[in-house]
């Protein structure tokens, strides 16, 4: 009793003065409080995937939950194909481990030797399934993520680029107000 006691005690001292997000990189900016100036073109879908970063707290909610990158960079088709495709990954799983507890005595005939072997050969496969859909989520969605990040910044820097600007041309050592369209390559 002593021993439980004094674990939830330092269960709960740790827990406050020890939790935080885990990182191993430290950014510098606080999106919070910075109001950064954007176009008034650009949509908040847009500013919302420029705002995103994927942490180590990501990586871990990807464990859990099937297809999270992909929700989290808006690519919701991709995030369901992982979601139901580790479901199935579980099922095969559930369906092994049902067989193998159905063959696990010392002395198995060949036919039910040969059964065991094809439920551990499904339940490598199921395991096989689940890792492989958490490594695609995670490898493949932070990719998407900041190729959209890539092409959302180089749409706007674009067209402020484009952008018809007001500018001063000298004649005779005069400034002369005019308006012309500046392309930069």
């Amino acid at each position: 009793m002593q021993k439980r006691l004094l674990f939830l005690i330092l269960f709960f001292i740790a827990g406050k003065t020890f939790s935080q997000d885990i990182d191993f990189y430290h950014i510098m900016k606080n999106d919070n409080f910075k109001y950064p100036a954007i176009s008034w073109q650009m949509s908040s879908d847009e500013f919302e995937l420029l705002s995103r970063h994927l942490r180590m707290k990501d990586m871990m909610y990807a464990m859990i939950v099937p297809g999270y990158v992909h929700f989290y960079e808006k690519d919701y088709k991709t995030g369901y194909i992982i979601l139901a495709t580790r479901m199935v990954g579980f099922g095969l799983m559930t369906v092994a481990n049902i067989g193998l507890k159905e063959y696990s005595g010392w002395f198995l005939n060949k036919q039910e030797r040969q059964r065991k072997e094809f439920y551990a050969g499904l339940f490598n496969l199921s395991m096989g399934i689940i890792f492989g859909t958490y490594f695609y989520d995670w490898i493949h969605g932070e990719y998407r993520l900041k190729e959209k990040q890539e092409l959302i910044r180089y749409k706007y820097s674009m067209k402020l680029r484009l952008m018809a600007q007001p500018e001063l041309i000298r004649i005779k050592n005069r400034a002369v107000p005019s308006v012309g369209v500046k392309l930069n390559f």
